[in-house]
């Protein structure tokens, strides 16, 4: 049995006609406008959904005893989940378009599903053919963007994947068992957990769900360590010595297992006051790698630190930018780019160049842009489902863009000029003075660098070394001491110290996540936990790439805005404000881990959509139907 039945509402069977025609099925009219260049044939009907057309029942309209919360009519189980025409923003009934599409189906032979490659737009389309009781042939085109070449690319992979439906339909149903899923843990967590554990002072009701509460559970555990974390001294000590060339400098021993003893401080202290001996001077260039290209959630992160944007509004600029053919599907997991895609690489640097013409010094035209390969590189064998976010051949006119439209467009596209361009070169300078103590020998040391050749960091000018990403949540590594500019010292040249002194700093509690870190760190719990059992238990050996975590690239930038309209985290100020968890946040926590604490594992639930998304990844309908149907009794068993 399917999670929810087919056909159930439309009481017909919607058998296909040996007309040879063919409906198209589009999520939106823009895209269908893009596409509608491409076939003139009068056997070719189209339609757009504009989004899901069905929506989910409540309970109380199924069954009137389940309308009143009573404790006693938990928990709530249904086979299928019926649904009914939903309504568009405004208020009106999706009724006549369904109507439409049902009358469009009507002596057509087949179906080609065209809307956003992903679960959700293979849901968009499915759940209306299924609703209709269509039972003809269903292709499914990928458009993985909107631009001619990746059009044409996309019909000729159709036209050589004869199961393209059957696959699709498994990336339906993954999709429907997500909500099949949702819907039950939040109408019953959601009650249960209100109506027995909420504290009377809360009036609101405690929103519980399967993505939300365990990700709830991430910032509540990084609050209790904020808020119990005790501040302690640590000491650095600074050399200060004259060379035999007249040169002064301050070299400083500041070890990565930090100094907490005053006393053993003040034993290396001495020793380095009278100390005299050789300097070791290394001279060695240091290459640095253009940065990787952007998934949906490390754009959003980008934007949200540029730009001070919510990752809803990014999200938003580039399904737009996707709609109109000047970016790739945005929706991603991936950084990497197929093999397949690198004789693209040449037309589109040309491309952008004529948009962003200051930059055509950086990039001279006629030149071959250098590919990478590889995880270290940008491009790989299998990038996933879909690609990293790139530009296209279709360039703007800054004119017919939005300011934020453009400057989301240009962050995009300097990305992948940097990825093709040559390594940045730095030449590095350390001094460092070995200084016997009663302890062991004690290093001390200062560096400097100059940049030898910029090449990527040219695109960004002096914002190159802002760019740069440090794990969510996760302090800055304390870098060795720097100088902007060192004297001139010799290796092995004399030097002697002219004074020493101990340096007091302070622990700090770890850093709050931001909003806009928020969907990075629920797609890489991989980088949040220490334990190597867990990391590998964590880990995707399918795409190694894209480690397990909560939610889907298409859904988590959604989970902020229910955390903060059920009043559990509240938001700081600043362009990308930290998140803190409120007093109803923790009390709300403590109770789940009471009563369900499944639901306050995330690292158990990541575990858990990876189960999910193996359903999605069956080879036909047959094996897709009977895993998500051992799926939907497994999560209506007791306990």
């Amino acid at each position: 049995m399917l999670p929810r039945a087919a056909g159930a509402s439309a009481g017909s069977d919607m058998s296909p006609s040996s007309s040879g025609r063919t409906l198209f099925f589009f999520e939106k009219p823009s895209a269908m406008r893009q596409l509608q260049r491409f076939f003139r044939s009068p056997n070719t009907v189209c339609v757009a959904a504009e989004g899901h057309l069905l929506s989910a029942e409540e309970p109380g309209s199924i069954r009137p005893e389940w309308k009143p919360w009573r404790f006693d009519a938990l928990p709530i189980k249904l086979a299928t989940i019926p649904v009914s025409c939903g309504t568009n923003r405004s208020g009106q009934s999706h009724e006549p378009k369904i109507a439409a599409i049902r009358q469009a189906l009507s002596g057509v032979e087949r179906v080609i599903i065209a809307t956003d490659p992903g679960r959700e737009g293979s849901m968009i389309a499915w759940e209306v053919l299924e609703h209709l009781g269509w039972r003809g042939r269903v292709d499914r085109l990928k458009l993985g963007a909107l631009d001619d070449v990746s059009i044409r690319r996309a019909f000729a992979a159709l036209a050589k994947e004869p199961g393209s439906g059957e696959r699709d339909y498994a990336a339906y149903l993954e999709a429907l068992c997500r909500q099949y899923e949702d819907y039950h843990l939040g109408l019953n967590g959601t009650r249960a957990i209100s109506l027995r554990l909420r504290p009377p002072a809360f009036r609101e009701p405690w929103r519980f769900g399967g993505v939300q509460t365990p990700t709830l559970a991430i910032l509540a555990d990084l609050e209790e360590r904020i808020r119990s974390f005790v501040p302690q001294d640590f000491f650095k000590v600074a050399l200060h010595l004259g060379t035999q060339s007249g040169a002064a400098l301050t070299l400083w021993h500041a070890p990565k297992e930090r100094i907490f003893d005053a006393a053993i401080a003040e034993t290396i202290r001495t020793a380095a006051a009278a100390w005299s001996g050789p300097l070791a001077v290394e001279h060695k260039d240091v290459r640095r790698a253009p940065p990787r290209l952007f998934s949906k959630d490390t754009l959003a992160r980008r934007c949200a630190k540029r730009f001070g944007w919510d990752p809803q509004h990014t999200a938003g600029l580039a399904q737009e930018l996707y709609d109109q053919g000047y970016l790739s599907y945005p929706r991603t997991e991936s950084e990497y780019l197929p093999e397949g895609q690198v004789s693209d690489a040449a037309a589109i640097v040309d491309a952008i160049a004529t948009v962003l013409t200051d930059l055509r010094d950086v990039v001279p035209g006629g030149e071959a842009p250098l590919i990478r390969r590889g995880a270290k590189g940008h491009y790989v064998k299998d990038p996933g489902e879909h690609h990293a976010i790139v530009p296209l051949r279709k360039v703007p006119e800054r004119s017919r863009l939005s300011a934020d439209q453009f400057k989301l467009w240009e962050l995009v596209a300097k990305a992948f000029l940097a990825a093709h361009l040559p390594d940045g070169i730095d030449a590095r300078t350390s001094v460092m003075a070995e200084v016997g103590t009663p302890l062991s020998a004690k290093r001390f040391a200062l560096s400097g660098s100059v940049i030898r050749a910029p090449g990527w960091r040219a695109i960004y000018g002096s914002e190159a070394e802002l760019e740069a990403d440090v794990v969510p949540g996760k302090a800055k590594r304390e870098a060795e001491a720097t100088s902007a500019r060192l004297p001139l010292v010799n290796d092995g040249e004399g030097a002697s110290a002219m004074g020493a002194n101990v340096a007091t700093a302070m622990t700090e509690p770890p850093r709050r996540f931001t909003r806009g870190e928020l969907p990075v760190v629920m797609g890489r719990l991989i980088d949040q936990v220490d334990d190597p059992v867990v990391k590998r238990a964590l880990e995707n050996p399918v795409n190694p790439n894209e480690p397990k975590g909560l939610g889907t690239a298409a859904t988590r930038d959604t989970i902020l805005p229910k955390l903060l309209k059920s009043r559990y985290i509240t938001l700081a100020s600043g362009k990308d404000p930290a998140i803190e968890v409120t007093e109803i946040g923790r009390a709300f926590m403590t109770a789940v881990r009471r009563v369900f604490p499944a639901y306050g594992d995330p690292v158990g639930r990541a575990l858990f959509e990876a189960e999910l998304a193996e359903i999605g990844r069956a080879a036909t309908r047959a094996e897709a139907i009977e895993r998500a149907d051992a799926f939907r009794q497994r999560t209506r068993a007791p306990g």
